[in-house]
């Protein structure tokens, strides 16, 4: 009797085992990983390739299968110390290296592409730096990429650079004196000078330094303008070189921009970007004909919307809204390497979605719901915490 009650038992046992490979119950079935972040990067070869976090603070990638082509079916997972921010740049021989600040103690990290257009390999620790919060990176005019950061305990600006195209990083450097600063920005002035811009947590004011001269140090921070209250911002510059800064306002999410007078000099007052209200998040893409277009969310229905120049280098239209989809969150833009801008960003549940234009300077898709480029799958084996081997500096 015994025998056999160990057999049926084993029928059982086997039948259930079968229902749970087979996803009979819902239960077992393997639930993706929500994402929290995304950002955009390009290959040398001019594929796109996107690069998110997931709720596991975990990093992951996805590419384009060809230029302005389609997208990979599955998302790479790309290991690390478990992330909480994350920044992408090219290298001066077009790899792509990504930087990240991990969940821990607020260290930098950094990997990068073996070969343009490869794999990535380890992660290693970028300096003896802690508290970190987000960061940004910029590339000087002779190919040396710099990275930029806040601390997230006192708003301190720090920064590293490499001490030659492609090579390894220096040691971190505090910029100025000033405090309280966070969303830390960068761009290029038409000279190359980088210049950077962060927001003043305390009263929404934005700061500004810049190199010297090419290649160099920065100089001493300043305000830009009377404008306060202001909060995500963005910069990006003109087809003639010069820079503009994009902000919403944390009283009623509107739009406000400013500009540089000429290339290379001082900025002018804050500007109204029409009556759109509610905005939140922004990104910034440039079209193929050097008009500056600016994307938002609205924070109560989750609808992207947008604007754009109406020609090189002068005034904005009027906001529109792209399509029918709602409940988005966290944007990123890339550009196809014909030209056409394409718009990513996280959907119901983490889910990343995605749209592009129909022709280089030209309109948007608008489908109900916007194509799906899915959400990493969990690992076979669940992570135990933070990962103890990783390499040393680059």
């Amino acid at each position: 009797m015994a025998s056999e009650t160990r057999g049926i038992f084993s029928a059982a046992t086997l039948s259930i085992v079968a229902l749970i490979l087979i996803g009979w119950f819902p239960s077992s079935k393997a639930q993706g990983i929500p994402i929290l972040s995304i950002t955009s990067g390009q290959n040398a070869d001019g594929r796109l390739e996107l690069f998110v976090v997931g709720d596991d603070h975990t990093p992951y990638d996805l590419w384009q299968e060809k230029p302005n082509g389609a997208w990979t079916s599955s998302w790479t997972s790309l290991g690390g110390p478990g992330v909480q921010s994350i920044a992408v740049g090219n290298n001066a021989d077009e790899r792509l290296e990504l930087f990240a600040v991990d969940a821990w103690d607020g260290c930098a990290w950094h990997t990068w592409q073996a070969t343009p257009n490869g794999s990535f390999g380890n992660w290693s620790m970028m300096g003896d730096a802690r508290g970190l919060g987000q960061i940004a990176v910029g590339k000087n005019p002779d190919g040396r990429l710099e990275l930029f950061a806040v601390n997230a305990k006192d708003g301190t600006a720090w920064t590293t650079w490499q001490g030659s195209p492609n090579s390894s990083f220096g040691d971190w450097k505090q910029m100025g004196d000033a405090r309280d600063l966070r969303s830390i920005v960068v761009g290029n002035n038409a000279d190359g000078r980088l210049e950077v811009f962060a927001l003043n947590g305390k009263d929404g004011s934005v700061w500004q330094a810049w190199q010297t001269k090419p290649n160099s140090a920065f100089g001493t921070w300043s305000i830009i303008g009377d404008m306060r209250g202001l909060d995500k911002i963005v910069v990006s510059g003109n087809a003639d070189g010069r820079l503009e800064i994009f902000a919403l306002d944390t009283k009623d999410g509107a739009a406000w921009t400013t500009w540089q007078t000429a290339p290379n000099s001082t900025f002018g007052d804050w500007m109204s970007m029409g009556a759109a209200r509610g905005l939140s998040q922004l990104a910034l893409g440039k079209n193929a004909d050097g008009r500056l277009e600016l994307f938002a969310l609205n924070n109560i229905e989750g609808s992207a919307w947008h604007i754009s120049q109406t020609a090189p280098n002068v005034s904005f239209g009027n906001w529109s809204v792209m399509g029918d989809q709602r409940s988005l969150s966290q944007l990123a833009i890339g550009s196809n390497l014909d030209g056409r801008l394409e718009f990513s960003a996280l959907g119901t549940g983490g889910f990343a979605l995605h749209q592009s234009q129909l022709a280089p300077n030209g309109g948007w898709e608008s489908p109900i719901h916007w194509p799906s480029l899915g959400q990493p799958s969990p690992p076979l084996i669940p992570s135990a915490g933070r990962p103890a081997s990783l390499s040393p500096g680059k």
